[in-house]
């Protein structure tokens, strides 16, 4: 069995899994505590609620940047440099793995797809905007520092961060409504103009086969998915390649999803390195 958990700003997912990527039971929910000391008793309820008698690994997204499975800082609950992988294998005993959320909802997102692609993008635009690279399929480390939302444009207001112009946030301040309100074409017209800012640079740089948008806003895509895709179409160079731009699938469960997929290439490349009797 492999336990995943996605740990988000305000609420945490914890599901178990079996072997075939079925989830056993309910997928368990919590607020997320502030202290990092109750963050830990109340995962640990959770997890015991789960009976893991015969838990293989343990897999964790979190929001923040990941380094060698060390939290160095959640923006949005301001821990650092939190050990939370030590903490739960010496707990449990089993193989504990921990990354960035953007980097495994990507994951997730890209082996939804019927077909893997060589390369992938995945970006996520709801309170920041994050991002995920996958080359057929994979995380590779050279990419885990992917920060696509932290890119920063000369603007007539000055430099800004992408995430500051297009997020969920920011599309909540400017408009005094939240994505899933506005419904009025000029006002996403307006929207898509930030989001193309960052998608006009990522475009060219990486050239992906296939970009996936997921995250909060992106469950409005059929109310801006054609306006950027158009927009994107006339502006990006005819001699570069257009990737297909489309929504992720199951925007709720994606992030444990890849957690899942994560533990499974874990314990997958453990086993082509372990010694052979």
């Amino acid at each position: 069995m492999i336990i995943a958990i996605d740990v988000g700003g305000t609420k945490t997912l914890i599901a178990a899994f079996n072997e075939h990527k079925e989830i056993i039971g309910e997928i368990q929910h919590i607020a997320t505590a502030r202290d990092p000391e109750d963050f830990i008793k109340d995962i640990t309820r959770l997890i015991d609620n789960l009976k893991p008698s015969h838990t293989d690994t343990i897999s964790i997204a979190f929001p923040g940047p990941v380094s060698n499975s060390i939290v160095k800082y959640t923006p949005n609950i301001g821990w650092r440099d939190f050990d939370i992988r030590g903490i739960f294998a010496k707990k449990y005993g089993c193989k504990t793995y921990v990354e960035n959320d953007s980097n495994l909802a990507g994951l997730g997102a890209v082996r939804s797809l019927d077909k893997t692609p060589a390369l992938s993008l995945y970006i996520t635009i709801g309170t920041g905007i994050g991002g995920c690279i996958t080359v057929n399929g994979k995380l590779l480390p050279a990419f885990s520092s992917c920060e696509v939302g932290h890119m920063i444009f000369q603007t007539e207001e000055g430099l800004k961060m992408w995430e500051s112009m297009a997020s969920g946030k920011a599309i909540s301040e400017k408009y005094g409504q939240h994505a899933s309100e506005i419904a009025e074409p000029e006002i996403w017209e307006e929207i898509v103009d930030k989001l193309s800012v960052g998608f006009r640079v990522i475009i060219p740089a990486i050239q992906p086969d296939i970009i996936l948008i997921g995250g909060g806003v992106a469950s409005q895509f059929n109310k801006f998915g054609d306006i950027l895709i158009n927009k994107l179409k006339n502006e990006i160079p005819d001699f570069l390649k257009m990737p297909q731009i489309i929504q992720a699938k199951n925007p709720e469960t994606v992030v444990l999803e890849g957690c899942y997929y994560y533990a499974q290439d874990k314990l997958a490349e453990l086993q082509a390195t372990s010694p052979k009797t």
